[in-house]
């Protein structure tokens, strides 16, 4: 997939039913990529049924964190978590060695797809973001940004409303998981952010809290 120079890119988090099949989510981007579109607000905009409205400005703290990854990864999930009232997560260095492999792949490769191995989508979920560009001194955990911007169309269940993919603001937010573990890799003027999530979310057919 070619996308324009600093366009970002956003693969949702995957549905699972109880058997542990999967179907993959959507991707949406923003730069004028025709794919399903999630909603980037520049302002706070009006509340959805989660009481809590996006803010473009309101995780900028923990997006820039010192460039610590963990930290802004567990105070971003973290923040929106206590939001809705569920537990935080804790860190997984398993999960973040899995998704250190995982990006760097993509990073290499230029692909921009989930994984398929290592027991994905029944042992854990996955979140993906990824820029082409050339290179910034924004911190790519800045991509959750639109992760989070999700649950502005947010209306209840872990799927999409409309061309709106949730996927990625439900896998952060969902009750059941408990750890999650992150890496980052860049090639190629290709940022990857790839987070994994025990036990996994999006279960189809069930509200994330």
């Amino acid at each position: 997939m070619v996308l324009p120079t600093s366009a970002i890119m956003y693969a949702s988090g995957q549905t699972t039913d109880n058997s542990g099949s999967s179907s993959t989510g959507g991707s949406s981007s923003t730069g004028g990529s025709t794919g399903n579109r999630a909603t980037f607000p520049t302002t706070s905009t009006v509340s959805n049924n989660t009481g809590n409205a996006y803010c473009d400005t309101c995780n900028n703290d923990s997006y820039n964190g010192g460039g610590d990854l963990k930290s802004m990864v567990l105070a971003v999930h973290n923040r929106e978590r206590a939001a809705v009232g569920v537990p935080a997560l804790v860190w997984n260095d398993t999960l973040a060695a899995q998704a250190k492999i995982w990006a760097e792949h993509l990073a290499t490769t230029g692909e921009f797809a989930h994984s398929t191995c290592c027991g994905a989508f029944r042992e854990y979920s996955e979140n993906l973001a990824a820029r082409h560009g050339a290179p910034t001194t924004v911190p790519i955990a800045n991509n959750m940004q639109g992760w989070v911007a999700e649950k502005n169309v947010f209306q209840g269940l872990p799927s999409a409303t409309g061309t709106n993919v949730v996927g990625h603001y439900t896998q952060m937010v969902w009750k059941s998981t408990k750890e999650v573990g992150c890496a980052t890799a860049t090639g190629n003027n290709y940022d990857v952010l790839v987070c994994q999530y025990s036990p996994p979310g999006n279960i189809g057919g069930q509200a994330p809290y």
